[in-house]
């Protein structure tokens, strides 16, 4: 009997020494036996624990599909795992792995938006850089929709995202840099956001240096005053409908938003852009008229 119980102690020993090992050897030791490369793997939203593992496993980049999911039971990351698109080293052990999955280090893709691009010019470059599926590219109606309010910067966003997501980003942006101060002077002016940004979106297709931003503001401010036709090329329903476009043309940037609300008074009337872009400002329409024949041959 007391040899019975021996033998059971021995194999209780034995069965929790290759418990251990086989933990460690699975946890600690990298499948790649230390060899570094980076593999990139896609991590689909809603994926389940056991999708995550065969993702893992295919990539060469876990031993063991159950051992991995028993690891991330245990360490309590089961749930904390994001989705997204990473790029990892085989090199890391299942340890180092499963860290970065439940951080989401995922690999980001820059965009940067210039001033002046249309939600429509910000969308293919979104689907050239593979940050959205080009399916998603029938999102060109929600960006549309926020036209002016995509705020030009440099942006990181997931491979994959949704357009809400990047949406959102760009909003939220847009909201910081147009502060409080500015949204007072706006709304001291008797002016809507909107509107403000709608003839910034004019003036940065149209003119070059914040001064003649300013400037060519005033003018078309004092037209609108006077009922007058606004008449710029960059928006052609402005030659037969009056007042500002239905909405912006584009999206602009802080300085030309800001040139929209500090514009500038003035003796001026009309302006013109000259192939170099320089701002050519007059008075009367005779000037204009001559400036005209001078500049745009």
């Amino acid at each position: 009997m007391a040899k019975t119980n021996f033998q059971l102690l021995i194999s209780f020993a034995a069965l929790s020494s290759l418990i251990c090992f086989l933990a460690v050897w699975y946890v600690y030791v990298p499948s790649s036996g230390g060899k570094s490369a980076i593999k990139e793997v896609v991590i689909e939203k809603g994926s389940g624990l056991g999708q995550i593992a065969a993702v893992l496993k295919e990539a060469g980049l876990i031993k063991s599909k159950l051992a991995f999911e028993a690891y991330a039971v245990f360490s309590g990351k089961r749930k904390s795992i994001q989705a997204g698109v990473y790029e990892i080293d085989t090199g890391l052990n299942m340890r180092g792995l499963l860290r970065i999955l439940a951080v989401g280090e995922t690999k980001k893709l820059e965009i940067t938006v210039p001033e002046g691009w249309t939600a429509k010019e910000i969308l293919a470059v979104l689907v050239e850089k593979k940050i959205i599926k080009p399916a998603d590219s029938s999102a060109v109606d929600i960006f549309q929709a926020k036209e002016g309010f995509l705020f030009p910067d440099t942006y990181e966003f997931n491979p994959g995202a949704l357009p809400a997501e990047i949406l959102a980003v760009m909003l939220g942006n847009f909201g910081k840099k147009v502060n409080n101060d500015l949204r007072a002077e706006i709304e001291k002016q008797g002016r809507t956001l909107r509107d403000i940004v709608t003839m910034a979106s004019i003036l940065e297709k149209e003119v070059k240096t914040y001064g003649d931003k300013q400037l060519a503001a005033g003018i078309l401010w004092k037209r609108l005053e006077n009922s007058w036709y606004l008449q710029v090329d960059s928006a052609p329903e402005t030659y037969h409908n009056k007042g500002l476009p239905a909405s912006p043309i584009c999206n602009p940037g802080l300085e030309t938003i800001r040139a929209a609300i500090y514009y500038k008074e003035s003796a001026f009337w009309y302006y013109l852009s000259k192939p170099d872009g320089e701002t050519v400002f007059s008075k009367t329409l005779q000037e204009h008229n001559i400036a005209k024949k001078k500049y745009l041959k």
